[in-house]
């Protein structure tokens, strides 16, 4: 694992669903007082309702034409063609499953029974727990697939000239956050919600 600083301006961090992406992109947005986005905000809105790929793109395309942004999350379709031109640091956030799960089962418990917001506002309930898309069966689903994909991603051509960064547990995410240098003036970190996106042609 391999950093250079000044760090990058451009940041992305992918990963399986509670690999802490929203968490890290946070951080390291007020560390480097950089402006943060968590997709799902931009995918989801009020009452569960999905956006779908070609209004996250037109709401990704004014983030990634500003020259500073941390984005945390994945849908590719959309970050892939709008995101990935314009990035300098990929951090791929590449868990093993059996800590992904553990960790899936306590945030939906933990947030069905305080009610805690999550998604632009929405909130888990207790027949998800265990729904085939609810956050524990989409990362069953979806882990050994994504686990072989973000191994080989230093080696894309999209991304020939964007840093890549795989960590492979939590105690390397330590590591990073250890070495980030603090913005000498802290910067409000703003998260852009569906609200404030501009409304699709």
């Amino acid at each position: 694992m391999s950093t250079t600083f000044p760090p990058p301006q451009r940041i992305q961090i992918i990963g399986a669903s509670c690999a802490g992406k929203t968490t890290l992109g946070r951080t390291l947005g007020e560390r480097l007082g950089l402006p943060f986005t968590d997709l799902d905000d931009l995918w989801w809105s009020p009452g569960w309702i999905e956006a779908g790929h070609d209004d996250l793109r037109r709401r990704l395309e004014p983030l990634s034409a500003s020259p500073a942004w941390v984005v945390s999350g994945n849908y590719f379709a959309s970050s892939e063609p709008v995101l990935w031109p314009r990035l300098d640091w990929l951090i791929v956030l590449d868990f093993p499953l059996g800590l992904l799960t553990r960790r899936a089962l306590w945030r939906t418990v933990h947030r069905a029974a305080t009610g805690e917001p999550c998604c632009n506002g929405n909130r888990e309930q207790w027949r998800r727990l265990l729904h085939r898309d609810g956050v524990l069966r989409y990362t069953w689903r979806t882990w050994a697939t994504r686990h072989a994909r973000y191994r080989s991603l230093a080696d894309e051509p999209a991304l020939a000239a964007v840093q890549v960064t795989h960590l492979g547990h939590p105690a390397e995410v330590a590591t990073l956050l250890e070495r980030l240098p603090v913005a000498a003036l802290p910067a409000e970190a703003p998260r852009l919600r569906t609200s404030d996106a501009p409304d699709p042609a």
